[in-house]
């Protein structure tokens, strides 16, 4: 069950206010279909005892503090995670700081630092394998046990299964990374997106006819497989039909792969701004074109098949990959 029109009121700070509450903590990197069910869940025994609804959560996920060179396959950055959590109709969302005394602290201790600080919980609801504390070493039965000293009880989730198996991060890492953005989206509840900056290219495409934004996405966030994909760019109240390629072009082996993106339909200056790059199928893989006119139709085709399906700046087809998965 949803509850719509409700956003959250999202605190860093560990000061006490919330009191009384019931809860739902973890990364939730992607917050794909299995986190909304958890945290949908958690409302809704929120909203049975009258009591607010708290998603807790970390500025980082964990794995960044460890990993060297950090994480490159983050399936959202940090502040969209927590801008999509706000929206799934919590009374809160609580931002932990996750750094190297965190991670250092006993299960118990966490939980009396964690939860204990800034609010009451009489619920606690996380997914089964849900680890926390010093190497991971506290799982759910260890968060029961703290529950039983402090008349809160533990609410453990199993894995949430879709299309013949669980939804994980990990499972849609491997699709984007074969490029299979429609059975990720599905898995997702939301079409895959990329948020990055405009910046200046080698201008190759408006050389063809085909001007084009070249985004530098983070190297942490999880790209998709080479090749030519339909979707979206948004910026500020825009969001506009583009045909996307990733990677370089086989046709043109000097010049630097990238994210580039013809939006159907617009003109304008996007150097500097951020945008946000949203995938909703593959149309094809790169290829190694004989001539540069081959290369002009196959542009052209692909940009066709954008505009025939999801229509042009201004036009009607806007509101399709929201659909398709019922979650914009």
């Amino acid at each position: 069950m949803a509850f719509e029109g409700v956003r959250s009121n999202i605190s860093y700070s560990l000061e006490p206010g919330i009191g009384t509450g019931v809860c739902a903590i973890g990364v939730f990197d992607g917050v794909h279909r299995g986190h909304r069910h958890l945290i949908s869940q958690m409302v809704e025994a929120a909203h049975a005892l009258d009591l607010p609804s708290v998603i807790v959560t970390f500025d980082i996920d964990p794995e960044e503090l460890f990993l060297t060179g950090g994480m490159h396959d983050k399936l959202l950055s940090n502040d969209e995670r927590v801008e999509l959590l706000a929206s799934l109709g919590a009374t809160h969302v609580q931002v932990i700081t996750f750094d190297e005394r965190l991670s250092s602290l006993a299960p118990d201790v966490f939980c009396d630092e964690v939860l204990a600080r800034f609010m009451e919980p009489v619920q606690v609801h996380v997914g089964e394998d849900f680890r926390f504390g010093a190497g991971a070493a506290g799982t759910a039965g260890d968060l029961k046990a703290w529950g039983a000293g402090h008349r809160c009880t533990c609410v453990t989730h199993p894995l949430y299964r879709l299309r013949d198996g669980f939804v994980t991060a990990t499972r849609i890492r491997g699709l984007l990374a074969s490029g299979e953005v429609i059975e990720a989206g599905v898995l997702l509840g939301r079409d895959h997106r990329l948020r990055g900056k405009v910046v200046h290219g080698v201008e190759r495409g408006r050389e063809l006819g085909f001007p084009t934004a070249n985004v530098e996405v983070p190297g942490c966030c999880q790209t998709v497989c080479e090749g030519v994909y339909a979707g979206y760019v948004g910026f500020g109240e825009q969001r506009v039909p583009a045909a996307i390629s990733v990677g370089a072009s086989p046709t043109f082996p000097d010049a630097p792969g990238r994210l580039e993106c013809h939006l159907i339909g617009f003109e304008g200056d996007l150097y500097g701004q951020e945008v946000t790059v949203t995938f909703v199928v593959r149309l094809r893989s790169m290829t190694a074109f004989a001539t540069v006119d081959e290369l002009v139709a196959s542009i052209g085709a692909d940009i066709s098949w954008v505009r025939d399906h999801l229509g042009t700046w201004g036009g009607h087809h806007a509101a399709i990959a929201g659909r398709r998965h019922g979650v914009v």
